[in-house]
């Protein structure tokens, strides 16, 4: 699993949760009140993918919100050997 997310509220931390069909992914059941921040802390092992993951490497981080709504975190990553 090449990334990993860690869900942090109030200095509470979640996690990590990896790629679903990779292993075990837990689910959590967190409310996020009007105003409130938490933070999702994403991790990238390029080496996950051995020599193959050399160049640009586009991810994502998908957040269930109540059960039906998503919201899709992207980051992009440029690996040199």
């Amino acid at each position: 699993m090449c990334t990993e997310a860690t869900l942090v509220q109030g200095g509470e931390q979640w996690g990590p949760f990896g790629m679903a069909g990779h292993g075990a992914t837990a689910e959590i059941n967190r409310l996020v009140s009007p105003g409130e921040e938490v933070t999702v802390q994403a991790i990238f092992d390029p080496n996950a993918h051995g020599p193959a993951g050399i160049g640009r490497a586009d991810r994502a981080i998908s957040v269930l919100m109540g059960g039906r709504q998503v919201l899709q975190l992207q980051f992009t990553a440029y690996v040199t050997p």
